[in-house]
């Protein structure tokens, strides 16, 4: 037999756990643009070829961790860096 408390309380928590997924994806932020920058020696479809963000794909800062090391690993590149921009669900990432 179910505790009375039990039957209340497990509704309740599966409907706390959806709102937490379905509140997270709103949060969720979109890449909507990659540029490069100070690209001299080599061409920006060579570059975006190399990264594991796309356009369109969900934003990622272990993707954007592991661009940066994709770009260093060219050895064309002495420094990297990413600056995020946006606002609402759609980012602008841009590599330096």
């Amino acid at each position: 037999m179910i505790h009375p408390q039990r039957k209340f309380f497990s509704p309740f928590i599966f409907i706390a756990v959806l709102g937490a997924f379905v509140s997270f994806s709103a949060w969720a932020e979109t890449v909507s643009q990659i540029l490069v920058e100070g690209n001299k020696k080599i061409e920006t479809d060579a570059i975006t070829a190399k990264l594991v963000s796309k356009k369109g794909e969900t934003f990622s800062l272990t993707n954007v961790r592991k661009d940066v090391q994709q770009l260093f690993d060219t050895c064309y590149f002495f420094n990297v860096k990413m600056d995020k921009q946006g606002s609402g669900n759609s980012v602008i990432l841009k590599y330096i």
